[in-house]
């Protein structure tokens, strides 16, 4: 499947959040395996984030990117034309495409939930959050 990198972190965290309920066995191992996958995916991703995120930061006298704490958090140092420079560059490569190849499901197995009390029965938001995994009709 095609997504934008922009989307796999989306997906992940939608994912994370689902990922300590119960569902049937085919349903779980879906979310898992894309789970791993979108992981995979955004490793990368973050990797190339914070190699953009040195190569615009103001440097110090030993030509490393500068960071800071702020709020808790280490952040890098911008000039402000650099940091707007920074955003465009990580903002066009979230537009970028990525094949994924994404374990999908039948909708139908979440049906089960609704058979057994020990299945955690899906809210509408877990459906959204699964969509991209449902085997499409004429697919």
């Amino acid at each position: 499947m095609k997504m934008k990198l922009g989307e796999v972190k989306g997906r992940l965290a939608g994912l994370l959040k689902i990922a300590e309920k119960t569902f049937p066995a085919k349903v779980s191992y879906a979310i898992a395996k894309n789970l791993k996958l979108l992981e995979s995916e955004y490793k990368d991703l973050e990797e190339q984030r914070i190699k953009i995120c040195e190569s615009y930061a103001d440097k110090d006298e030993n030509g490393k990117a500068m960071r800071q704490e702020k709020d808790g958090n280490t952040v890098y140092v911008f000039s402000e034309d650099a940091q707007e420079q920074c955003n465009k560059e990580y903002a066009e490569l979230l537009e970028e495409e990525v094949e994924v190849n994404i374990h999908t499901i039948d909708v139908a197995e979440l049906d089960k939930c609704e058979e057994s009390e020990r299945f955690d029965i899906p809210t509408a938001a877990d459906y959204i959050t699964m969509d991209f995994m449902f085997k499409q009709k004429g697919k």
